[in-house]
């Protein structure tokens, strides 16, 4: 009964973080960030439920999947049911409640024991993690990926029985078909699973009519492991070129740990602090205190380990992201509990939440007292002007304009093909500006299959208005691509007679009318 009072406790603190009305634009839910990856998750699932088959297609035009289909499947219900992208967070939300749960049951094994004190300190610092409450509002598949690599880890804690070896089997495809990410916890799960069928002799003790299903999903899982993991992997590493390579480690690395003891942080657009400093150096104490202890050493080499590849694979990578060791701060939040067990002082934990809550920090440009900045959270949910989804409100600009359903109008922009598909009103067909915009280029391609017959995006336009289409363009996102996309959206100005139609964003998504020059 405890447990589940600790989990309603921390499930209604979470909730009010994180609790956001996706319908509404007074948050960035609507702007479907971070991208592309959004895309490649949320597009199949949205063409399933529509018909379409689970593809990357819009506009008449498909290109390759190319991240694990697991994440955006389990997007399918939500989109059936709200009939709006949006909806994906809900599905977050959930999914973080999950995390939260399995975040105490890895407490419970990890200590050996309930400890409701000390489990209910660290569910709080989970939960009022920034970076932890503010999940649900990306899609994108770490939501998925934090509770299978917490029930991985439970698994690996876990005494090895007939039970948590077919739970074993099970969650290794299952982590394959989340992300790519997902690799480094699979080493790992794999190898202490060997060790503990060699060690404990587990094979000798299953009763032989069990080998009957065994045997066969055995099999299976070696199959999928081999074409669904290795092989991709492989496939994947070997395209990242410039941008996967041990010489980024020496760069890399350094920050990844910093950020593990609250020394700066890099997280998409946030430079918020992973982990609060104070609970990163008491985790680090907890974990290399810890080793010298009989009760935890096992326990630390497992979840360490975990830790340790994740964040070396993700140093291989060019950029230091935050959130690709996100998956793994809720295992070293684990070693803050290491002291305060080994003392079994509750007045120590008391004093762990002063010090916690009371502590100054910098969250999202606010230098504060962590139990101002989580006020400050609540109340800002709810404020009408919170923050401000450009994409969104740019989408709304060029609906209200295009009233008319007219499948001879077309509107240039560099906004994502995808986003045009969830947020256009259906009354205008789609164009680039760029041939360089999101979705061009190598493994992408979707740009390049729009005016491959026309060779040039400046040929296209000239053959639609020759055809007496009606061609519009926005400046829209000129400003977030720094100028890059300057030099060929004044190629269109140059081209032809651009004529405004249209203000709106405040003088940041125009709509101007593109005809052909007299001669």
């Amino acid at each position: 009964m405890k447990n589940w009072l600790i989990f309603i406790v921390l499930g209604i603190i979470y909730f009010a973080l994180a609790i956001k009305d996706p319908f509404i634009t007074n948050n960035l839910i609507s702007n479907l960030e971070p991208g592309p990856d959004t895309f490649y998750y949320s597009v199949p699932a949205w063409n399933l439920v529509h018909g379409n088959g689970f593809k990357m297609v819009a506009h008449g035009v498909e290109i390759r999947r190319i991240v694990p289909p697991l994440y955006g499947l389990t997007l399918v219900p939500f989109f059936k049911i709200f009939n709006d992208v949006r909806s994906y967070y809900f599905l977050n939300l959930l999914l973080d409640f999950i995390s939260i749960y399995l975040f105490l049951i890895l407490i419970k094994e990890f200590f050996g024991k309930e400890g409701y004190l000390l489990k209910f300190a660290l569910g709080l610092v989970l939960v009022t993690n920034f970076y932890f409450y503010n999940l649900p509002t990306l899609l994108m598949a770490e939501n998925l990926l934090i509770p299978l690599t917490l029930a991985a880890a439970i698994l690996m804690i876990k005494k090895l029985d007939l039970k948590n070896f077919i739970l074993s089997l099970l969650i290794i495809p299952i982590l394959a078909f989340t992300k790519v990410s997902s690799f480094p916890v699979l080493v790992v799960f794999g190898i202490v699973l060997m060790i503990k069928i060699i060690s404990s002799k587990f094979l000798y003790k299953i009763p032989k009519k069990m080998y009957w299903f065994l045997i066969p999903l055995l099999v299976l899982v070696v199959v999928v492991t081999l074409s669904k993991i290795v092989l991709p992997n492989i496939e994947a590493l070997s395209g990242a070129g410039n941008n996967f390579s041990p010489v980024f480690l020496g760069k890399t690395l350094p920050i990844f740990l910093k950020e593990f003891v609250g020394i700066d942080g890099k997280y998409l657009w946030y430079n918020n602090q992973q982990i609060e400093k104070f609970v990163g150096i008491l985790a680090l104490f907890g974990m290399l205190f810890g080793l010298f202890l009989r009760k935890f050493r096992i326990n630390i080499f497992i979840l360490g380990s975990v830790i340790l590849m994740v964040t070396v694979f993700h140093s291989l990578m060019s950029y230091p992201e935050g959130r690709y060791i996100s998956t793994v701060v809720p295992l070293f939040l684990i070693f803050a509990g290491i002291l305060f067990e080994k003392f079994k002082s509750p007045f120590l934990i008391i004093i762990f939440l002063g010090i916690y809550f009371l502590s100054r920090g910098t969250i999202n440009g606010f230098y504060e007292r962590k139990v101002t900045s989580l006020k400050r959270q609540i109340l800002n949910n709810r404020l009408e002007e919170n923050e401000v989804p450009w994409n969104y409100r740019a989408m709304e600009n060029f609906n209200s304009y295009f009233r008319e359903e007219n499948n001879d109008t077309y509107l240039g922009s560099l906004i994502n093909p995808f986003y045009v598909m969830y947020f256009g009103n259906g009354n205008y067909q789609y164009l680039p500006i760029s041939v360089s915009q999101e979705f061009s280029g190598k493994g992408k391609g979707f740009i390049e299959k729009i005016y491959e017959d026309d060779k040039t995006i400046v040929s296209l336009y000239r053959r639609l208005l020759t055809e007496g289409k009606k061609v519009y363009v926005t400046n829209y996102y000129l400003k977030n691509y720094k100028g890059s996309k300057e030099p060929e959206y004044k190629n269109l100005e140059d081209s032809f007679k651009l004529t405004q139609v249209k203000d709106g964003c405040l003088g940041e998504c125009k709509i101007y009318l593109v005809e052909l020059r007299k001669k």
